[in-house]
């Protein structure tokens, strides 16, 4: 059974990023399927990977045809890379524009959970990437997952967004009546940066038990990484960065 996680974006688009292609490098790195989908505009994953063009249908083409897909043109997607097994399905142009223009289309919330159902057998795992706004984007991808991820960035929390954005969540699963499984994850910004108490507490009373009790740390592997349209688990598993997010790929599995 294919597992399909949304990353929530709530602002930083750098970490919301790292930690979509981080995660699908350390669960690539062992052997499994991934399928990254961009269900947002802002932080398109395929010009991380530097892919100017990605084969098979964009997300552009599967909304425009109301979600009917087949099998087929999902069986030959390029690697993004020749050493891990990680495809994309792009955002395509104007996808946002699509987007709001389906209005009233029954069933429109629901076109990514079609998709995943269709690629079921193909992928070990689906990772969307999701916009910061309440829109057909964000609720089709959390429609369509069973667990979200939270980037949450030490030094710089800003309890505020984090709230709006739990509340729009909130939101869809009443909605789409989902229940999600969240995972809160801490991302220090600073080398040898101690996490404060007060840093720790506040993520607590934001998140309490979907606080994972881990955080990823600080790493120049990371830039370097993007530098090279790779993941860090490419370039060295054993840093610290990549040592992190294949911690946090476990705890998904669970």
């Amino acid at each position: 059974m294919t597992h399909v996680i949304a990353i929530a974006n709530t602002g930083d688009t750098t970490d919301h990023t790292t930690t979509v292609v981080s995660i699908a490098g350390a669960l690539a790195t062992d052997g499994l399927k991934v399928l990254i989908i961009e269900a947002n505009a802002e932080a398109p994953i395929a010009s991380y990977f530097r892919l100017d063009e990605t084969p098979g249908p964009t997300l552009v083409d599967i909304f425009r045809d109301g979600g009917i897909v087949s099998k087929d043109p999902f069986t030959t997607l390029a690697s993004v890379s020749d050493s891990i097994s990680v495809n994309i399905i792009a955002a395509g142009e104007n996808i946002e524009q699509l987007a709001s223009s389906l209005g009233s289309f029954a069933g429109k919330g629901l076109l990514l959970s079609h998709l995943v159902t269709v690629l079921d057998d193909l992928y070990d795992y689906v990772l969307i990437s999701c916009g910061r706004n309440l829109d057909v984007l964000l609720v089709n991808a959390l429609a369509a997952s069973t667990t979200l991820v939270i980037p949450a960035s030490l030094g710089n929390i800003d309890a505020e967004t984090l709230k709006q954005y739990l509340k729009i969540v909130t939101m869809v699963e009443a909605g789409k009546k989902v229940a999600l499984r969240k995972i809160a994850v801490p991302i220090a910004r600073e080398m040898e940066a101690a996490t404060s108490e007060q840093e720790k507490e506040e993520l607590k009373s934001l998140f309490g038990d979907e606080l994972w009790e881990g955080v990823i740390p600080a790493d120049p592997l990371f830039e370097q990484a993007a530098e090279q349209g790779s993941t860090i688990s490419e370039l060295n598993p054993k840093t610290p960065g990549a040592v992190g997010y294949r911690r946090l790929s476990e705890a998904l599995a669970k």
